[in-house]
């Protein structure tokens, strides 16, 4: 699992993840909070972007390594 806490208080709501070649590999909607944990068990191992949406209209981008 991936988990995520915004330190703003802004409500994360949208995500998007994608590979260093830029494909997206998984997407979704969520429940408007602070923090949220997604399931990343199905990706390969690699480097991978997450693009966050929050309910500010906010756009956060981080990167994260699944090993």
């Amino acid at each position: 699992k991936l988990n995520i806490e915004l330190e703003n208080e802004a409500l994360i709501t949208n995500y998007k993840i994608t590979d260093t070649k830029g494909k997206q590999v998984l997407a979704g909607e969520l429940s408007p909070s602070s923090s949220a944990s997604i399931d990343v068990e199905q990706l390969p191992v690699g480097v991978y972007l997450i693009e966050l949406v929050t309910s500010r209209s906010e756009v956060v981008l981080d990167k994260f390594v699944k090993r």
